[in-house]
């Protein structure tokens, strides 16, 4: 192990920040980059489909994130030192996450309800147990869903879209074959397609916001991380991906910042404070 890799290793915040370039959960480097694309209306792989359409991935449900936005150990550890941006970083974070379970459920709802599955007052609010069973037996009439009266009164809603999915296979119940593709054209298509932008650029602002966070509680607990730091163990992958060597955590965050700058709205007040922060003066 060389002196800088030694150095690395013995910082507390190394592998937090190192989720950051994570190819296979949809990174800030991956989703920068199919932030970019769907801007430009270009083509997606289902490799960065997988970044722009939900808002989990490791670098924004890493324990030390959970312990920054829920101060209760169960969730991870707490930090120290907080970005003087906290508070809009928290509600920019909270905002993106509910952004995606809202534009989630309008797609739920149309996929198995069709048309009039979305004329409701709320059709970004959560099925509810007393609508689910119509909303199922519509979706056995058009052949999306498999289950009989059984499996339909043995069903519970779910809080969030997913679950319903896995309680139907838990009583029993399927699906088409067609019915995972049918959720990704719908979320792609030209009907979600402001919603979807909105949100995946709110989750790159949101991956902006943890790095100043992590960033800034390392260098205020004497763990400075250098604005040249990178992870060399990605290099092969990056180059493969983007065609380019792997990125410095400075150039990897400016590159985040100025795709981000390019897309969000500069008057939307939930994000406005990043684009103020087009660079980490904590980064050594």
């Amino acid at each position: 192990m060389s002196e800088r890799d030694t150095a690395e290793a013995k910082n507390p915040f190394y592998e937090d920040i190192t989720s950051a370039y994570d190819l296979s959960s949809g990174g800030m480097g991956v989703h920068l980059h199919s932030v970019r694309l769907l801007a430009a209306g270009q083509p997606l792989t289902d490799w960065e489909r997988g970044s722009l359409g939900q808002y989990s991935c490791n670098y924004l449900v890493d324990p030390y994130v959970g312990g920054w936005r829920h101060p209760n150990p169960m969730w991870g550890r707490r930090p120290k030192f907080q970005s003087p941006h906290t508070k809009s970083h928290l509600r920019l974070l909270a905002e993106t996450d509910a952004e995606y379970e809202r534009l989630q459920w309008q797609i739920m709802r149309l996929l198995l309800g069709g048309e009039e599955g979305v004329v409701v007052k709320h059709p970004d609010k959560p099925i509810s147990g007393k609508e689910l069973p119509n909303y199922l037996r519509t979706a056995v009439e058009r052949g999306l869903v498999v289950a009989d009266d059984k499996v339909l009164s043995a069903m519970k809603p779910g809080s969030y879209p997913g679950e319903i999915l896995r309680n139907l296979f838990k009583a029993g119940g399927d699906v088409s074959d067609d019915y995972a593709t049918l959720i990704t054209d719908l979320t792609y298509s030209d009907r979600f397609r402001s919603e979807l932008l909105t949100a995946t650029t709110h989750k790159l602002g949101a991956m902006l916001a943890v790095t100043d966070q992590i960033t800034y509680d390392a260098s205020s607990q004497g763990f400075p991380i250098p604005y040249s730091f990178k992870p060399e163990r990605f290099d092969d992958g990056w180059r493969k991906a983007f065609g380019k060597p792997v990125p410095s955590i400075g150039e990897l965050y400016q590159e985040a910042h100025s795709v981000f700058t390019s897309v969000a709205n500069p008057r939307d007040g939930l994000v406005k404070h990043i684009f103020r922060l087009d660079r980490l003066p904590q980064l050594v």
